[in-house]
């Protein structure tokens, strides 16, 4: 029985396990064939690969340069068509019996030509458990070898080289022979020739070094478990971590038996977020209990795993209390503001609801409306936002409400806050609206008769609360208009006046939601304007020489007059031209319903100005 806590299964192969090694790597001693009177001893003539299969051939040569020892392998194929010429030189020693493991060789070399123009030769290079070759003799039944062919340019300097070899586990022990040998190349139809020098060689075990450890967090909001390597990884390994849901009835971890993969990371599947972070795609389980491990393998490196137990989603506690505020806006609309607890630096899913109560009934509560975790924070980091957040539905101040609010994500449940104590009221306009009247300009129009001034004012469509209006009803203080008090239930809410003398205008302006408002706007006599009496030009032309019928008119509008006149321009009651006529007959069925003036034009001078009504 094993214990699972918290374990490593290592197989790291440690360069002390090596007690094998190169001897005379350098090639150091007497000039000459190697093996005659000890030449570059202990090493040896390698197999004799020629067309002779004759060991005679074989004749590696220590030679030097500038006072430093090296070997020549020499090597020559010469692609005849029934009978190829081969020559090629190799050496080889006995380095002791190798562990299964990771191993690298280390050499200097360079590659020069015997005859120029041709592709030179191969260097391999190779692990053994033979001396010679593998059709002498001497070699076992078992002969095994690994073979390496590094790629030596045709330069003439040295320059150094390496070969790793991976002993697997079945060869654990067996090669002992290391051999460097010229070979022809790959294409055995071309003819080549070269020399290969060889210096400086060294064998050692490269073990893989790398660090297994890693941290991993669980993102409450989707349950998704998060992992991230401490160090880079060597790209000659494979890398894996596995999430494991444990047996529920092992709660100490003693056996893997019954556990279950719940999701697994693949080496050739990773997703990796800026931080170096790498997501499951299979969320946690509230309430039950997984491991995790990582693991590592590749080429002379066994499986090697770590494992990290107890990862589970764990509650967490949330204030899931709430504070709110009931507001009016512009329409004189009660509308509820909620403003959620401070989480701390926590990123909880969080939701408020909106009801209607009704106590003591058999369905006391309807929900109307709720706003959601995903309307409150950031969908791409979770951020957790408080508000405040406002409800679209207008409540009814007839109604009574109550709001919940609820804090939880993956690894904690549903928390919730409940408010009873909401009952909003009739919204005042009093500190909200701001209701003001204008006069339209020009404001004054002598087109009333009897000494009246013809005034015109409207509620500003720029007041607060303009949209909330239902009707208006206008009327005037210190003078009296020509009719009852004039109400408005269409905008813009506008009202003429035929007046004289100072007054005020005042409006009492009734909203949808019941209440009123009151407006007033101080109106100077007419008289008094320099701006308004008459038009630059205008001639005093008595209203008798001038007559509009119908008046009030539907489709035409006929002017009767002597005056002789150029054009008949039509005015807004605000002062805008809208048309122009020389004819004395004129079609208003276009005209919108509403207060008109007519001009009448001679040589560019305005000789009266009448007032008739759209209907």
């Amino acid at each position: 029985m094993k214990n699972k806590l918290f374990y490593t299964l290592a197989s790291f192969l440690m360069a002390s396990s090596l007690n094998a090694q190169v001897v005379n790597g350098g090639f150091s001693g007497s000039l000459g064939i190697v093996e005659n009177a000890g030449v570059a001893s202990p090493w040896m003539k390698g197999c004799s690969y020629n067309y002779a299969f004759s060991s005679a051939l074989n004749n590696p040569e220590v030679k030097q340069n500038n006072g430093d020892n090296y070997v020549e392998l020499e090597g020559e194929y010469i692609a005849y068509q029934s009978n190829p010429y081969v020559k090629f030189e190799s050496i080889a020693q006995d380095v002791g019996p190798l562990p299964a493991g990771r191993y690298t060789v280390n050499f200097d070399a360079r590659s020069i030509y015997q005859n120029p123009g041709n592709p030179g030769i191969l260097l391999n290079v190779k692990l053994k458990n033979y001396m010679g070759c593998s059709w002498d003799p001497s070699a076992p039944a078992n002969a095994q070898e690994l073979t390496e062919t590094p790629d030596i340019p045709l330069v003439y300097n040295f320059n150094n080289y390496s070969v790793t070899f991976c002993i697997p586990d079945n060869l654990d022990g067996q090669l002992n022979i290391l051999e460097f040998g010229t070979s022809q190349q790959y294409n055995t139809s071309i003819s080549c020739d070269g020399i290969i020098d060889l210096d400086n060689i060294s064998l050692t075990s490269t073990p893989y070094q790398f660090d297994l450890a890693y941290n991993y967090k669980i993102d409450c909001l989707t349950g998704l478990v998060k992992v991230k390597p401490t160090t880079p990884l060597d790209p000659n390994l494979y890398d894996m971590f596995f999430l494991i849901e444990n047996n529920p009835n092992d709660p100490n971890n003693q056996s893997d038996a019954g556990d279950a993969v719940h999701d697994e990371i693949a080496w050739w599947g990773y997703n990796v977020d800026a931080q170096g972070w790498y997501t499951f795609s299979v969320p946690l389980d509230q309430g039950k209990n997984y491991y995790l491990k990582r693991g590592v393998w590749g080429d002379c490196q066994n499986w090697t795993e770590l494992r990290k137990f107890n990862v589970e989603m764990t509650a967490d506690q949330f204030d899931p209390s709430f504070t709110f505020e009931i507001n009016c806006n512009e329409n004189l609309e009660p509308k509820l503001t909620v403003t959620g607890a401070d989480q701390m630096g926590k990123n909880p899913h969080h939701m408020f609801i909106l009801s209607e109560y009704f106590p003591g009934t058999t369905n006391p509560e309807v929900q109307i409306e709720s706003i959601y975790w995903g309307q409150q924070s950031n969908a791409n980091n979770y951020q957790y936002q408080q508000g405040p957040f406002t409800f679209n539905h207008t409540l009814d101040p007839n109604r009574h409400y109550y709001v919940k609010r609820g804090v939880w994500d993956a690894c904690t449940p549903w928390q919730e806050s409940r408010r009873y104590d909401i009952y909003p009221q009739v919204c005042d306009p009093a500190p909200i609206c701001d209701m003001y009247i204008t006069a339209l300009q020009p404001p004054c129009f002598d087109g009333c008769g009897s000494g009246k001034w013809l005034s015109e004012f409207q509620i500003n469509p720029n007041s607060t609360c303009y949209n909330a209006i239902d009707y208006v009803e206008f009327n005037t203080v210190n003078n009296h208009p020509f009719g009852p008090v004039f109400t408005d239930n269409t905008a813009p809410y506008t009202v003429p006046y035929c007046t004289s003398g100072n007054y005020y205008v005042t409006a009492t302006v009734h909203y949808l939601n019941g209440t009123t408002s009151t407006a007033s706007y101080y109106q100077p006599a007419c008289f008094d304007d320099p701006y308004i009496r008459k038009s630059t030009g205008e001639q005093d032309i008595t209203s008798e020489e001038i007559t509009l019928y119908p008046n009030p008119a539907t489709n035409v509008l006929n002017v009767e007059t002597n005056l002789d006149f150029d054009e008949l321009h039509i005015y807004s009651i605000g002062g805008k031209l809208i048309e122009q006529h020389t004819h004395t007959s004129i079609d208003v069925s276009n005209l919108e319903n509403g207060y008109y003036l007519v001009k009448m034009v001679k040589d560019g001078n305005v000789l009266s100005t009448k007032r008739f009504t759209k209907q």
